[in-house]
């Protein structure tokens, strides 16, 4: 049967360039024609992109195609395979393997080096045996450096071991001795996850360390007399941080509220190799870590920059082997900002647990950061004359955060939350109960009939980016005259407002006289957070 080339197959190629195109089951044997037979390697790609959308139709069939194909086909096949692979079904998974074994052994290098990528894509379940082997007879450099790629990826002990061999190679073809190199690391790191690398809360530093508490931009003010007044000394305060002074357990971050992670400031230093392996990092390292320091490099900067973290990675790994690059098994966030002929490093301790917020079990559309429900409670109790006396009503109570925030922050008379959304109640009555919260929830219009009898209104108001789309200056308006009409001398309006000047206008046309004001980072737009009390 002749093969057809690609040129057979326009109409195919066109529809699978298109981002929205799945071959159907007819599809799939023409596309692969296509692959196998195209003149250039962007018709090959597209057809490939369009079998990748398919992995339990094209598995099989890729396999099938491999019988009597030539050199180019074998080698598009084998890569195809690889990619297929993650997506396969089971049976079709174990038989892609082990052809890609086979393919090891082709007459081919190109098709050799396809299959070693294609097995370092498959990654711990590839046949090591077939690797190992491979490594230690290939000649050809290119295969010879996927092969190093791949045994890096499935890892273990047998892959670390043969990647020490081959020395003379690895001296004479120097882009051989790099892959090599990275694969060795990256092998060890596998070979060290079985240890685990976790955050220890209750440890504490033997002496006293800088620690940055990270915040929404327009909450350091507040976090930092929240810090003061919790007895944690303020050393600075700077856009979106603060820094205080650890001397007790790395747990007791977590009683200040306003948060929203921390990291320990190093530096600044020469290089970030030098930075990583200070005494001063290896001790935080060491006190906060159990199991191995397993840690992943980011840049203030942006960008990945994967040349320059695999190069830090080798030169700290010869250094310090119980310093572990691993990106995807990490307990540190290493960020390094670069300054003029030094650097400096954050060390930022990742997946823990916060048990802060732990009662959010259900959430709605556009609720509250738990750390900005907190800020307006803070604020809410600071500025109420009685706080243990108050009835605090949030008019759009969404998943509850401001009504528990404020219940964390100290005694209150009653609590009331009232929404359109029985979803957005159902979630809150979720949060309350699992806070061990106490508040009447009403399904009603808080611009609309009668309103709680309320000293204190505390609310993050519809802002019109994900609801209220078009009505939200006409809602925060209403609420502003609500407000003046139902709060009693000295109650307080705590909340939100996207447009400042314009609720500012509006409450001093009620009688409600601006205590403060802060603009406040929404996460994509700015706000200010407000707080009025009734005259």
């Amino acid at each position: 049967m002749p093969v057809r080339r690609d040129q057979d197959h326009p109409p195919l190629l066109e529809r699978a360039r298109a981002p929205g195109f799945t071959p159907g089951r007819r599809d799939i044997a023409p596309l692969l024609d296509a692959l196998v037979a195209a003149d250039d390697d962007g018709a090959a790609r597209d057809a490939e992109r369009a079998l990748l959308r398919r992995p339990d139709a094209a598995t099989g069939a890729a396999l099938e195609r491999l019988r009597g194909a030539e050199v180019a086909g074998r080698a598009r096949l084998a890569r195809l395979l690889g990619r297929l692979f993650a997506g396969a079904e089971p049976e079709d998974r174990h038989a892609a393997s082990a052809r890609l074994a086979e393919l090891l052994r082709d007459d081919s290098p190109r098709v050799r080096r396809q299959a070693a990528l294609a097995l370092g894509r498959v990654g711990a379940g590839a046949p090591l045996d077939d690797l190992v082997a491979a490594w230690s007879s290939e000649r050809e450099s290119p295969v010879l450096r996927a092969l190093a790629e791949a045994l890096g990826k499935v890892g273990g002990s047998r892959a670390l071991a043969a990647l020490e061999e081959r020395s003379d190679d690895r001296a004479r073809d120097a882009e051989l001795g790099r892959i090599a190199e990275r694969a060795r690391i990256t092998a060890a790191r596998t070979l060290s996850r079985a240890d685990g690398s976790t955050i220890d809360l209750d440890a504490a530093p033997a002496a006293p360390v800088r620690v940055l508490l990270h915040c929404r931009a327009g909450l350091e003010r507040l976090l930092a007399d929240e810090a003061r007044t919790g007895g944690w000394p303020v050393a600075a305060v700077a856009s979106g941080r603060v820094q205080t002074v650890l001397t007790g357990p790395l747990g007791s971050l977590f009683r200040l509220r306003l948060h929203d992670g921390f990291g320990f400031p190093l530096g600044p230093a020469p290089d970030a190799v030098t930075a990583l392996t200070s005494p001063e990092a290896v001790a935080l390292f060491a006190t906060f870590t159990r199991g191995a320091a397993r840690f992943r490099l980011a840049f203030a900067g942006g960008g990945h920059r994967r040349a320059e973290v695999w190069r830090i990675a080798r030169e700290v790994a010869a250094r310090r082997a119980d310093l572990v690059n691993d990106p995807s098994g990490s307990s540190w966030q290493v960020v390094v900002s670069e300054r003029p002929g030094a650097v400096a490093l954050e060390l930022e301790p990742r997946r823990i647990a916060d048990p802060r917020f732990a009662y959010r079990v259900a959430e709605v559309p556009a609720a509250s950061h738990p750390t900005i429900a907190a800020a307006l409670a803070r604020l809410a109790v600071d500025f109420s004359r009685d706080p243990a006396g108050d009835l605090v009503w949030d008019p759009f109570a969404g998943s509850g955060l401001e009504l528990v925030e404020r219940a964390r922050r100290g005694p209150v008379r009653h609590l009331v939350g009232t929404d359109i959304a029985p979803a957005a109640l159902a979630a809150a009555r979720a949060n309350l109960a699992a806070a061990g919260v106490t508040a009447d929830l009403l399904l009603a219009d808080s611009l609309v009939g009668a309103a709680p009898r309320a000293t204190a209104i505390v609310c993050n108001p519809p802002m019109g980016r994900r609801v209220a789309r078009g009505r939200a200056e006409a809602i925060l308006l209403e609420l502003v005259d609500r407000a003046a009409a139902i709060l009693p001398p000295g109650g307080i309006l705590c909340w939100i407002s996207p447009m400042p000047g314009k609720t500012r206008a509006r409450a001093a046309r009620g009688h409600l006289r601006l205590l403060t004001d802060q603009a406040l980072d929404m996460g994509g737009f700015a706000a200010e957070i407000q707080v009025f009390r009734k005259e």
